[in-house]
């Protein structure tokens, strides 16, 4: 089941930084991004202010929408308003340490995630590995002519 991720986004890179590792904001993307994939979900990632003026590297990831808010608001207001007008509130992850966030999350139940916890659970899924494995060959291409023909004289359907 698609459970999607909303992340509060600065809150997030800072309790990186404050953790002692030095992520910068597309690297940051670019993890989640791959997180996600490999779990099959989806997310949105949100920052306060207006980002970099090139923001196009934020904007080629797959599983992984980024928001910049702007100069008038702040994110932690848009991720609030955001899950007062979700529909389905029950299926969210919040991504945030913030407590105001996560006050607005609980209220409408939506799960909630420490930042440092997500950050936590995001280095353990990429050390396994960078995406699911592929299914075996052949499960794609079943199975060869041989093996079709020795399992019709097995079963007696040769006839």
């Amino acid at each position: 089941m698609l459970m999607p991720y909303l992340i509060d986004g600065y809150n997030l890179l800072w309790r990186i930084h404050n953790g002692g590792e030095s992520v910068s904001d597309i690297q940051l993307c670019r993890a989640i991004d791959r997180y996600l994939d490999i779990q099959r979900q989806r997310g949105t990632m949100v920052f306060d202010g207006i980002g970099p003026p090139d923001k196009s590297d934020f904007f080629s990831l797959d599983s992984l929408s980024v928001q910049f808010v702007g100069e008038h608001t702040d994110a932690d207001s848009v991720i609030e308003y955001q899950i007062e007008q979700s529909t389905a509130p029950k299926l969210l992850n919040v991504v945030s340490s913030d407590r105001r966030v996560r006050d607005a999350a609980k209220r409408r139940k939506a799960g909630v995630i420490l930042s440092e916890q997500f950050w936590s659970m995001v280095k353990v899924a990429l050390s396994k590995g960078s995406r699911r494995e592929s299914p075996p060959g052949g499960k794609i291409m079943g199975i060869s002519d041989a093996e079709t023909e020795r399992w019709m004289k097995e079963f007696g359907l040769d006839e």
